[in-house]
């Protein structure tokens, strides 16, 4: 890095506390395993996770922060496969390789078709059974469960798909998640909180309580990442996590 861009940053960082404010880095996770073995990268960040199965998980090696969590999820060629349709998510656990039948404190999955017409759905939930409770709310304060139109999220059938997924905190009780889908057309505008973003995506925020996640996180707020899938979903992963640099109160001395 130059040298007079890395004196600018620790000066920055040396007055950020004064004025109570944070900074953020951005720093992608590199290394995924699946059954002990090392995925490799597909380029960009991204790992190949086709083939992934129910009790085949594939995880980060290393423990991530769920804070300013983003995760990139790329389907593609997703159907309904011979004995089933196709399935593609993520699991939230305090040990890695959680399954969604084993060890998972929540899980979000992608569905093709899981009615038999022409919806997809995102599932937020304890496991990936769409039929389950929800664990997303319309709202902060987490009264309301599901997305408003149904209790999971609605779209027209997902056959290839660029998904991004941000969680931060909202405040002492919730996470704000936003799930952004960059196909046209896709995501139903009657999902709550609905909006057209501006680099093109369209968005659908929902919350979640932070004691969702209370069995999964260490003292520093971390937690394992898992992927997981049904019927052999050709899937990629990218998984970036910020660095949040926690700052006293604007009157706390320095």
């Amino acid at each position: 890095m130059n040298r007079r861009i890395l004196a600018f940053l620790l000066l920055f960082t040396m007055v950020l506390p004064m004025f109570g404010q944070t900074l953020v880095f951005a720093e992608e996770t590199s290394v995924w395993t699946s059954n002990g073995t090392t995925v490799p990268e597909a380029g960009d960040g991204y790992y190949n996770l086709s083939g992934i199965q129910y009790e085949t998980t594939a995880y980060t090696t290393e423990k991530v922060q769920l804070e300013g969590l983003t995760i990139y999820m790329k389907v593609s060629d997703f159907k309904v496969a011979d004995s089933g349709c196709q399935a593609a998510g993520i699991i939230f656990s305090a040990n890695p390789g959680a399954t969604y039948g084993s060890g998972a404190a929540a899980a979000m999955t992608l569905w093709y078709a899981p009615y038999g017409n022409t919806q997809s759905r995102f599932h937020v939930g304890a496991n990936h059974d769409y039929n389950a409770t929800s664990l997303a709310y319309t709202s902060p304060d987490c009264t309301v469960a599901g997305f408003s139109v149904a209790g999971s999220m609605v779209l027209n059938n997902v056959s290839n798909g660029d998904i991004k997924i941000e969680i931060n905190s909202y405040d002492e009780n919730a996470y704000e998640v936003k799930f952004t889908i960059y196909q046209n057309d896709l995501l139903w505008g009657n999902n709550c909180n609905y909006a057209d973003e501006t680099d093109g995506g369209h968005s659908c925020t929902f919350y979640m309580q932070k004691s969702t996640f209370a069995s999964a996180l260490d003292e520093n707020g971390k937690l394992y990442v898992s992927a997981s899938g049904l019927q052999n979903p050709n899937y990629s992963i990218k998984v970036v996590e910020s660095d949040v640099v926690v700052t006293p109160d604007p009157e706390t001395p320095v």
